[in-house]
């Protein structure tokens, strides 16, 4: 048998990490739909007149949310010290346990979320006698419309890829630190562009932005964080010490 990769083996471990470590999602999204079901209460009783978009986006930062929480949710016991060596223990090699944790965390649980999602509210919204808003009806909302596809298609990925990146890197409160280095992040951007509005004239920072925009600077970016993202990945599954 292969020591790299077996498709049966693979095969095995996918199908079992989908039955045990899915159900750990329902939490998750029946917290989600209390909050549809939230609005949708919130429009009838007082209501509201909510445009459309109002509500396709409450239902794409709920997905997004459900996505960037599904590797902290599923995996989440992969690298504890006391409960983690399940996972050490499964009959799977390496790039076989990084395929299937990238499949379950990329396609599956997103799969799952957006049913979950579409359910509630074509549920909820379908039991509306009259239009309120625009809430009324089925309203399917994909996530990949309107331009930009690849980069659009892009950025989700990489709206998973951090996040299960840094499930591999922190032991506990996996979330909360999560968090605090997006906010780190944001902080150190913000200083940056406190920096260069201070320093250069609004014409040098003109040609800059410019210059980033022609040659696609952010696009490479968001591309070569998201590969670093699977390689760490990949490297603390290997790596991981009880």
């Amino acid at each position: 048998m292969n020591e790299i990769f077996d498709l049966k083996r693979f095969a095995k471990l996918f199908l079992y990490e989908c039955s045990t470590y899915l159900p750990k999602l329902s939490k998750v999204l029946v917290t989600i739909s209390c909050i549809i079901f939230a609005a949708w209460v919130t429009t009838i009783v007082f209501k509201f007149e909510f445009p459309i978009y109002f509500r396709i986006g409450l239902i794409s930062t709920l997905f997004s949310v459900a996505c960037m929480l599904a590797p902290f949710i599923v995996y989440g016991e992969m690298n504890n010290r006391k409960s983690g060596y399940f996972y050490a223990m499964l009959p799977a090699s390496i790039p076989e346990k990084f395929i299937s944790m990238s499949l379950v965390c990329l396609v599956v649980a997103p799969l799952v979320s957006y049913a979950a999602i579409h359910i509630a509210d074509s549920l909820l919204y379908s039991l509306s006698l009259a239009e309120i808003g625009g809430f009324a009806g089925v309203k399917l909302y994909n996530p990949f419309e309107g331009e930009g596809g690849f980069v659009l298609v892009l950025s989700y990925v990489a709206n998973i890829a951090i996040p299960m990146m840094f499930n591999t890197i922190f032991r506990k409160s996996k979330i909360i630190k999560t968090i605090l280095v997006y906010m780190g992040f944001v902080f150190s951007l913000i200083m940056l562009l406190a920096w260069m509005f201070s320093t250069f004239s609004i014409d040098k920072i003109e040609i800059f932005l410019g210059w980033a925009s022609e040659v696609g600077f952010a696009l490479y970016f968001l591309l070569a964080v998201t590969i670093a993202a699977f390689c760490v990945t990949y490297h603390k599954i290997k790596t991981v010490n009880y």
